[in-house]
């Protein structure tokens, strides 16, 4: 897949809307049908249906987006609390604290990579945060979403990246005192609460890394179309509803093996074989969206896609969005006239789409202190 997968997906949705997947399964790419199969509970989660798979394909550790109901519901369930409004909210501070310790890093600077040094390190940081491990030394923030992404969300998962998150789920779990991590440990047997920590990492960095990258690439390439929230006075949902939906940072769903023969538009896909909906694709179905290639946050995106739909919907939109608006509040209200220095580059994962760097110059606005006096950054 290139670094602009849309002309593709456009081809395949109107030509081929479930087309055959290299190396088997189907791919789906049209909204509707895409909104169905995400909520068919025919799908199963478990690869243990996917008849196809050798042995050493299937996924070695467990955990929430391998599940089906009812385990799924009753693991899930325990994570609605800290990813509730008040919750979200109670961890706004803390969020905002973060965002700031990373500005101070570069912000004297004049330059930097707000890939690298902003829109990874926010969510690798607020993840530890809820899971009560704050305090904990994870070394280089990119490394970590690598490991992350690779043994969480890649197919196949890779064996060495699944062995360091596990090692890495073990810090986390020595270092955690209370957080999301001590009311899961009330809980949970051993097991189980290794693979709800390593569930919550990955879908709690990788998501609002491209989400905030995917904005920041957005602002930075048409900031004069978006002056609003630049300068404070917009409202900033709409526009983050619209990126989600036009650049849809997550690109595809995990796989889903249907229990029976599942009729999926006017395609039959056969039991036991690997389904994968095209996020980024229904996404951008005219047929939902008008003008589905335009970038246009007035149009209201509510119906998009990118957080999944149906029982796995993912149960942390809430905290993306927020973080998302706190972080890129934090980014335009620091740093004065940010332009980029090249053009911007997409990352070519067919998964999780983002810019692969953000290289940007910058100066500095006045801070107020505690006593309401102006001072600059430097």
């Amino acid at each position: 897949m290139s670094t602009d997968p849309y002309p593709n997906l456009a081809w395949l949705r109107e030509h081929v809307p479930v087309s055959r997947l290299r190396g088997g399964g189907w791919f789906v790419t049209g909204y509707a049908d895409a909104r169905a199969c995400l909520a068919d509970a025919r799908l199963s989660h478990d690869d243990r249906h996917g008849r196809a798979l050798a042995d050493q394909d299937r996924h070695a550790v467990r955990d929430l987006l391998d599940m089906d109901p009812p385990d799924h519901s009753r693991l899930r369930r325990l994570l609605a609390p800290a990813f509730g409004a008040a919750a979200v909210e109670r961890l706004a501070p803390a969020i905002t604290r973060l965002c700031d310790a990373e500005l101070d890093r570069f912000a004297r600077h004049g330059t930097a990579d707000l890939v690298r040094d902003f829109a990874v390190p926010v969510p690798i940081a607020v993840i530890h945060e809820l899971l009560g491990a704050g305090g904990l030394d994870y070394g280089d923030p990119a490394v970590l979403l690598d490991v992350l992404l690779r043994g969480g969300l890649a197919e196949p998962r890779d064996p060495d990246a699944v062995a360091a998150a596990q090692e890495h789920v073990e810090r986390v779990l020595s270092a955690a005192s209370g957080g999301l991590t001590g009311v899961l440990r009330q809980e949970l047997g051993d097991d189980e609460l290794r693979s709800m920590v390593f569930t919550v990492l990955v879908a709690g960095s990788v998501t609002t890394a491209g989400l905030i990258g995917c904005a920041l690439a957005q602002l930075l390439a048409s900031g004069e179309e978006h002056a609003d929230l630049l300068s404070g006075r917009g409202p900033w949902t709409p526009f983050l509803d619209e990126v989600l939906r036009f650049h849809a940072p997550v690109q595809s769903s995990v796989l889903r093996y249907p229990r029976e023969d599942v009729a999926v538009g006017d395609t039959t896909v056969p039991c036991g074989a690997a389904v994968v909906v095209s996020l980024a694709s229904a996404n951008r179905d005219p047929a939902a969206f008008e003008r589905a290639d335009t970038f246009d946050p007035a149009r209201g995106s509510r119906g998009g896609l990118a957080f999944g739909h149906g029982p796995h919907r993912c149960p942390g939109d809430r905290l993306t969005r927020v973080e998302a608006e706190i972080a890129l509040r934090a980014v335009f209200g620091r740093l004065a006239d940010v332009c980029l220095r090249e053009p911007v580059t997409w990352s070519p994962d067919v998964m999780l789409r983002g810019p692969a760097a953000l290289p940007v110059t910058f100066g500095q606005r006045e801070r107020e202190d505690e006593t309401g006096e102006s001072h600059g950054d430097l």
